[in-house]
């Protein structure tokens, strides 16, 4: 049998290797301004342009993920009649909304082709996939953004990775679109390696097109920046963000140069709710 000082001392080294272990498993990813993202917001293209972007078929997606849009429009077949509509509001951004709220493999392969897609022009149209769908999704977004709220105080939990801010004193945006959640616990629920409290003015409620309305979820668009805000804690897995301004290196599938063009920039910070102390 082994001494009780030894069984002590084993005990606490496995102690501290597990929680290193934990430490370990989780991927650190710095956040910062994503300038690889295809972030277009199609502000002013010609209309030959978006009627050619609103046809699935021909950038290959609608052979890869026909079966998840097939399903999509079913789906949306069902509930648009019980919707509130703003005006232009066209069926094919209902239908995307509810494919990208589908837990399937588009909204992954979607966001990894987003965060990688504005490289380059050449990139963008050689190797991005998903032209069509983006414009869908981006021009859903914008509708909806007319008749909602201003902002929305929102959560996101992540699973097995580490967001940090290298850099707090300058804005960072997410470079895809983000999933968020008006409740804390369904965000949590999610994850909590990393909790985001942010404030979104850009981003949208999808609930009444998502096939799990429970979520709450709000649609951060890729384009959307934010300020690092430190919080009442010095807690490392949970990072404050709040509203900054809208950043596009892209507009009608060109690249526009080095420096994004940056509009809409708030007037002042002001702390959100959900950062004052007591509010949690």
């Amino acid at each position: 049998m082994l001494p009780l000082l030894t069984v002590l001392v084993l005990a606490l080294m496995g102690a501290f290797i597990g929680e290193n272990q934990v430490l370990c498993d989780l991927e650190e990813i710095p956040l910062t301004m994503a300038p690889d993202s295809y972030d277009d917001q199609y502000i002013g293209c010609p209309s030959t342009m978006e009627n050619k972007l609103m046809d699935l078929t021909t950038d290959g997606f609608k052979a890869k993920y026909d079966f998840i849009w097939k399903n999509a429009t079913n789906y949306w077949n069902k509930i648009q009649g019980s919707l509130q509509l703003p005006n232009g509001f066209k069926d094919e951004y209902g239908i995307a909304l509810v494919a990208y709220s589908a837990c399937s493999k588009l909204y992954l392969d979607f966001n990894t082709a987003v965060r990688e897609g504005g490289k380059s022009s050449t990139n963008y149209e050689n190797y991005f996939h998903f032209k069509s769908f983006h414009f869908l999704l981006t021009k859903a977004v914008q509708a909806l953004k007319t008749s909602q709220p201003d902002c929305y105080y929102v959560y996101r939990g992540i699973k097995k990775i580490r967001f940090t801010v290298p850099d707090e004193n300058n804005p960072v945006r997410f470079g895809q679109f983000s999933s968020s959640s008006l409740s804390e616990k369904v965000a949590r629920d999610i994850g909590e390696d990393t909790l985001f409290t942010i404030e979104t003015c850009l981003g949208v409620q999808i609930s009444d097109f998502s096939y799990f309305p429970h979520q709450q979820e709000i649609l951060i668009p890729p384009y959307e920046t934010f300020m690092f805000i430190k919080g009442q804690n010095n807690d490392k897995s949970q990072i404050n963000l709040i509203r900054n301004y809208e950043s596009s290196n892209f507009n009608c599938q060109s690249k526009r140069g080095k420096k994004p063009t940056l509009t809409h920039k708030s007037d002042q910070v002001t702390l959100a709710p959900f950062l004052m102390p007591g509010s949690r």
